[in-house]
């Protein structure tokens, strides 16, 4: 059983990124949170009533979202009537991040899944304020989907890396999973600061999973988001899952280069896997 927690604003792109989601577990069990973080600046006081009625700002603001989002779940429910998947709504007027963090912890979230309108690759537009606040606060596994994103069969699942993580059955539990799930290959890229032709990659834990077919490909000297771009060129990948020390270097310039890289082309959805 996945423990998903679905996070929506009623945009397009979070429902897309839902969609996504939905599709790519389709055939697994599934408890679906689905959480809406109304913003706190919507109301201004507790004592402040609304004209004609009983309740206060905050109850008539809770009492709407809820509606929206009980209506927004049906529609995704009705999009698949799968009976693997269990939905569950919450609503929250905390701090984005904290409302996250305090859902995941008390619902036991495996994945969290976030849309993003993907206008201009990787800028601030495509990852948009509360996807990067989640990404520099990193603390579980996070679905980025873009709204261009359309579901397609996963054939090859880009693993991006570094030579100071050591690959284990743990870390790779994500890619493994998806890769066994929909019989797609692993394109493990390592990311090196020097060009060492002697160094041992130890392989071992891919080699002893069983039934995964995967490639291994290293790249030096070059950013994150560039060594991604150039992987996509040249083979054509459904999702790319990232695996880097969020304290380390590369994971905070490749956050950083996030805010200004404008050029870049459109690219499959991205996993988030913290490691520290």
């Amino acid at each position: 059983m996945k423990n998903l927690l679905l996070l929506t604003d009623f945009s397009k792109p979070s429902e897309n990124a839902a969609v996504y989601a939905l599709k790519l577990f389709e055939g697994s069990y599934a408890n679906n949170k689905v959480l809406h973080v109304q913003k706190s600046a919507y109301f201004v006081a507790d004592d402040l009533m609304v004209s004609g009625t009983d309740q206060n700002l905050y109850e008539a603001l809770f009492e709407a979202s809820e509606n929206h989002l009980t209506n927004w779940t049906k529609d995704l429910q009705n999009k698949f009537n799968n009976a693997k998947h269990h939905f569950e709504n919450k609503i929250d007027f905390d701090g984005f991040v904290d409302a996250v963090e305090q859902t995941v912890q008390k619902n036991d979230i495996d994945l969290i899944v976030i849309g993003s309108n993907g206008a201009s690759g990787w800028t601030e537009k495509l990852f948009g304020t509360h996807t990067l606040s989640l990404l520099k606060n990193l603390e579980f596994p996070l679905m980025v989907v873009t709204e261009k994103n359309i579901f397609s069969k996963l054939e090859r699942i880009l693993l991006v890396t570094e030579d100071s993580i050591d690959l284990d059955f743990d870390i790779l539990k994500w890619p493994v999973f998806l890769a066994k799930e929909h019989k797609a290959q692993i394109h493990v890229l390592k990311l090196s600061d020097t060009a060492d032709k002697e160094r041992h990659d130890p392989l071992e834990v891919l080699e002893n999973l069983g039934g995964i077919t995967y490639h291994f490909h290293r790249l030096s000297g070059l950013p994150v988001e560039l060594a991604i771009s150039s992987f996509e060129q040249l083979f054509e990948t459904q999702l790319t899952v990232v695996i880097l020390d969020k304290n380390g270097k590369k994971y905070n310039d490749f956050i950083k280069k996030v805010n200004h890289v404008t050029e870049l082309p459109d690219r499959s959805p991205t996993l988030f896997i913290p490691h520290q």
